[in-house]
């Protein structure tokens, strides 16, 4: 059984060199805070990597070569410059977790909708105004992360991820209300709306939601009366500052 290598570099050339020394075994690679403008070439023959690390470069882009790693699992992008998903992103059928935190996204495109693995999803910190109901195609997806962001609508197709625990959509820019479709998450454990909009309205669905055990609000959300239904197990937490 091949061993998982960790191997970390940070900032320099010559670390860089000797975390790809030995490409062939590793499993798992950091080059997070590497100054990297681009992906080194002798990433993409590394065909037994599962998990890719590159939080706080400088990358504008999502290489398509890197869509090639037929076992990459985890894909670490955060606090880069990255301002589109390339199409062939859907070819990493076995990838899990995708973090693109922090970047320049305008829009998502549709790939990472078809990513039949998906667990975790993080595209907070970007610019997106628009989500596409698509989203509901992650059938398999359990932690969203959609804060700090410009949305005015969260799309019905929320209603269909049946396994989500974890919604994350505070300081966004909803007009209103949050969609009924929410209480269709029967898994719902944590769902953060501070801040997501002005004067916003929390849909009376949330009450059916069984599994909630925390909300986060802030002084201008407008929680339904269907929220005294739920007891004890609901612990409301308010913010005061986004």
């Amino acid at each position: 059984m091949m061993a998982t290598l960790l191997l970390t570099a940070c900032s320099t050339e010559e670390k860089v060199a000797s975390a790809l020394r030995h490409a062939n075994n590793t499993k798992k690679l950091d080059l997070s805070y590497c100054s990297l403008t681009s992906i080194p070439p002798a990433v993409f023959g590394m065909e037994q990597l599962e998990e890719i690390i590159l939080h706080h470069n400088k990358l504008d882009s999502i290489p398509i070569a890197l869509c090639k790693l037929p076992r990459l699992r985890k894909l670490m992008l955060g606090n880069n410059r990255i301002s589109s998903i390339p199409p062939q992103i859907l070819e990493l059928r076995q990838l899990e977790v995708l973090s693109l935190r922090a970047n320049k996204l305008h829009a998502t495109g549709h790939a990472i909708f078809e990513l039949p693995s998906l667990v975790y999803l993080d595209l907070g910190y970007n610019q997106l105004a628009y989500l596409s109901d698509s989203i509901g195609m992650l059938s398999q997806l359990r932690r969203l992360y959609l804060n700090h962001n410009y949305l005015h609508v969260i799309p019905d197709g929320i209603g269909k991820l049946q396994k989500l625990e974890v919604l994350v959509l505070g300081k966004n820019q909803v007009d209103y209300q949050l969609p009924e479709a929410i209480g269709k998450c029967k898994n719902l454990m944590v769902l953060d709306a501070a801040f997501t909009g002005n004067a916003l309205d929390l849909p009376e669905c949330l009450g059916e939601l069984e599994k909630l055990e925390q909300l986060f609000i802030d002084a201008n959300t407008r929680i339904p009366p269907s929220i005294n239904r739920m007891k004890f197990r609901l612990q409301i937490i308010l913010k005061n500052t986004p």
